[in-house]
């Protein structure tokens, strides 16, 4: 049903790495699973088969073997780099945020609160208060 996948190459110096790895009691449990794939996988075991002995899924299996043949050893110690939250306020209003702070008044004040130009920039003051922070105003 299930043909196997190549075997990965480990080289003897990297299996002992990993192996070691692996017997350490300091070692993340996300990454022991990470060098248990890999070290499956280098024995020529199926897909499937080290995704269910390591009760797992198919796709982390595949995952995990993509990325060691990838970036070696070091791609399976360290998580992949993410996106992180898109960004919401744009440039162009931040812009406005910080002139509107040095260059303007507000009528009937001396200088802008956070509450008051976070309404006239139709803003949150806790977004003022970051753009404010961010440019030491």
């Amino acid at each position: 049903m299930w043909e196997a996948a190549q075997p990965l190459g480990l080289s003897k110096k990297e299996r002992e790495l990993l192996e070691s790895f692996v017997r350490a009691g300091s070692t993340p449990q996300k990454i022991v699973l990470r060098l248990r794939i890999v070290l499956r996988s280098a024995e020529g075991v199926a897909n499937h088969r080290v995704a269910r002995e390591l009760r797992t899924s198919r796709p982390t299996v595949l995952r995990w073997r993509r990325r060691y043949e990838q970036a070696g050893v070091e791609g399976l110690l360290e998580d992949a780099r993410r996106p992180g939250r898109k960004r919401r306020l744009t440039t162009e209003k931040e812009e406005a945020i910080v002139n509107a702070t040095l260059y303007s008044k507000p009528t009937g004040a001396t200088h802008w609160s956070v509450r008051s130009l976070a309404r006239a920039q139709r803003v949150s003051p806790a977004t003022v208060y970051r753009v404010w922070r961010a440019h030491r105003l």
